[in-house]
């Protein structure tokens, strides 16, 4: 069960005990972090009960990291910023390449500038996916700062197959978003206008 059910009335030696694990169905896992991940962020207008914003945060913790990593990105605009950004914090050093990965779109996203430091970490991170997903963040949110951490991400990737079927790939972004300096290339690269 994603939400384990709280225990009720006085606690006894029997409720003490550590319960048996329950069998997780990883179909309905992966579903769940895809869905809160397609969430995205809420708009400020939305009604949300406390209950509901408290349990998206819970979901931040869950041993799944596909939950995780959705629950990161569904918590933008319904948890609490401050809680949310040291969360995002945290969760850039996970276990999981897919919650670095969403921790660091959350970041530039929510943050921006103030967490270059921070996401500067993750130029590095030995996961493909985790620097091209950042690198997707970048482009798609431009920060002061992104064409510094745009090159450090781009430094050593080979220049795209000129009959790439991928225009997204991480060799194209670097090759459109370093064609020049600045902020607007980053947009043109993230309108798929190349230079």
């Amino acid at each position: 069960a994603l939400f384990p059910a709280a225990p009720h009335g006085p606690r006894t030696s029997e409720r003490e005990a550590a319960p048996a694990p329950q069998p997780v169905n990883q179909a309905l896992v992966r579903a769940t972090g895809a869905a809160l991940a397609a969430m995205g962020p809420l708009p400020a207008s939305a009604t949300v009960s406390p209950e509901v914003r408290k349990a998206m945060f819970r979901l931040t913790s869950h041993p799944s990291g596909e939950v995780r990593a959705g629950a990161l990105l569904g918590c933008m605009g319904l948890c609490e910023p401050r809680s949310l950004h040291y969360r995002l914090i945290d969760a850039l050093g996970d276990r999981e390449p897919v919650v670095r990965a969403a921790a660091a779109e959350a970041l530039v996203i929510t943050d921006g500038e103030p967490v270059r430091d921070e996401l500067m970490r993750l130029v590095r991170d030995p996961d493909p996916e985790v620097r091209l997903r950042l690198l997707r963040a970048l482009v798609a949110h431009p920060l002061p700062s992104a064409p510094l951490l745009v090159r450090r991400l781009c430094q050593g990737v080979p220049a795209p197959a000129p009959a790439s079927s991928e225009p997204l790939s991480q060799a194209a972004l670097c090759q459109q978003a370093l064609a020049a300096p600045g902020k607007g290339t980053l947009v043109a690269a993230r309108d798929g206008v190349a230079s």
